[in-house]
């Protein structure tokens, strides 16, 4: 059995409608980078590769015409179980272990 991991952003920025993927962007960018802002030091190491790592992809987004193009396919949940199901992958629970692992990583940035 083989498995394959996706971790990927809640946003659609795929669409081919310019205003509906311009205000998801904008409305993605701004949680993402007000979240950086809360959880670190403006000096941060971590902080700045994060937001270089970002500003990459938002570069990325607005330098690209078609969604084709793009380097990255930044889509839903559902949109990519749909993609995946049709290549014959199917979905797989996290074992109990592997949600404890994240929770704990999810605690030393946010209050869960």
């Amino acid at each position: 059995m083989q498995v394959v991991t996706i971790v990927e952003d809640e946003v659609d920025l795929v669409s081919p409608d310019f205003m509906s993927c311009f205000c998801e962007a904008l409305r993605f960018y701004w949680l993402l980078f007000d979240s950086l802002d809360e959880s670190f030091p403006r000096a941060s190491k971590e902080r700045l590769m994060l937001e270089r790592a970002h500003a990459r992809n938002m570069v990325n987004l607005l330098a690209c015409d078609e969604a084709t193009e793009r380097s990255q396919r930044q889509q839903k949940a559902v949109d990519w179980a749909r993609r995946l199901s049709h290549i014959g992958l199917s979905h797989s629970a996290f074992s109990e272990d592997v949600v404890g692992d994240v929770r704990a990583l999810l605690r030393r940035y946010i209050l869960i």
